[in-house]
């Protein structure tokens, strides 16, 4: 199953830039920055000691993760170090097998390196088109643009404007169809007014992109889960305690079985996180009974110290799936890219040459 696992062709749908970077490039970008500058010695220091990156049985919490990013952060704060960590996670994605990645991230900006949210938002473009561009590449790459629910309103609408400036910045495929092709909503879900970006991500609709939302990350959070999907997203990150609390939540799991609403899910992520207590209570298995399409993803592989690889032989093993079922579920991912038809169609032909033996 492992073998099989790696050698078929795969499709990533959430995948957060920052948290994708892997620890080599990390130690790329530390030996970089202190090639350049003598200031930052402590910088250095806190990130090599965590090594940005967490391995399998640390107890850690959401918070921890998000203090992780912080550090990352730090060591992405120019527009060359943004190129190269995206160049980085396209190439380390590509070598897995994925056929096509939906990377998302919030455009940042750093006074001190000049580096503005175009620029960012450039390099990582700019990234993409290298990294697709050449003879050898068989990945295709989207980009997802990234509301942090902690941020100020404002932030979100510029994020918005930017999606909108950039959409169809050539990357060299034409025939592809735009690059960016949608917003998330993410970021600690801890904060509680998330209803004020609801016209932001309105508008976005209105702009023809598409909508994917982190929801029930963490419990209790039902009210604001429900104003979410009156959107009707086209696609929900974790879901995490929808099925812990189905007598509390049957109206919302309803919703989304009946707009068939996919769920992109992330074992590595959410067990190393604290958001489930083991991976035989994950709620993948709640939605495989009710046949409702999940996608299996990554979420942060660099920080997880995972691969798409790595979740489907840990969904195979631990929900007893079989070669024909994990095909399945990577091939029915194609129906929920955020992409054309025509990419779609070539995807879905590239799956159909795929010997599932």
């Amino acid at each position: 199953m492992e073998k099989f696992c790696r050698d078929m062709p795969k499709i990533e749908l959430h995948a957060h830039l920052n948290g994708s970077v892997s620890e080599q490039t990390i130690e790329k970008l530390l030996k970089r920055r202190a090639a350049t500058s003598s200031s930052s010695s402590e910088q250095h220091g806190e990130a090599v000691a965590t090594g940005c990156n967490i391995k399998p049985g640390n107890d850690l919490s959401l918070d921890d993760c998000f203090k992780k990013f912080s550090i990352i952060h730090q060591l992405c704060s120019d527009d060359e170090s943004v190129y190269i960590i995206t160049k980085d996670v396209i190439q380390e994605f590509a070598a897995d097998n994925v056929k096509y990645l939906e990377l998302r991230t919030g455009p940042k900006c750093n006074s001190t390196s000049n580096m503005t949210k175009s620029s960012y938002l450039k390099s990582v473009l700019q990234a993409i088109r290298d990294a697709t561009t050449v003879k050898t590449s068989e990945i295709i790459v989207k980009l997802i643009i990234s509301i942090d629910r902690a941020k100020p309103l404002q932030e979100a609408w510029e994020n918005l404007q930017l999606a909108k400036q950039f959409r169809n910045f050539d990357v060299g495929r034409e025939d592809m169809g735009d690059v960016i092709v949608g917003l998330d909503l993410s970021g600690h879900p801890s904060t509680t007014d998330v209803e004020k970006f609801i016209p932001v991500l309105q508008a976005a609709r209105e702009s023809s992109f598409k909508l994917t939302i982190h929801v029930s990350e963490i419990a209790g959070r039902e009210d604001e889960c429900r104003k979410l999907i009156s959107l009707r997203p086209h696609r929900l990150g974790h879901a995490t305690n929808l099925s812990t609390h189905p007598n509390q939540c049957i109206d919302i799991i309803q919703k989304i079985l009946i707009q068939n609403i996919p769920l992109e899910i992330c074992l590595t992520s959410n067990l190393m996180t604290s958001t489930i207590a083991d991976l035989s209570s994950h709620h993948l298995q709640y939605w495989l009974d009710k046949k409702h399409q999940c996608i299996i993803c990554t979420d942060d592989k660099g920080m997880f110290s995972t691969s798409l690889s790595k979740e489907f032989i840990l969904a195979s093993t631990t929900f007893n799936l079989s070669k024909e079922e994990v095909w399945s579920m990577s091939r029915n991912a194609v129906e929920h890219i955020f992409s054309s038809e025509h990419v779609k169609e070539q995807l879905r032909t590239m799956f159909a040459t795929f010997i599932c033996d």
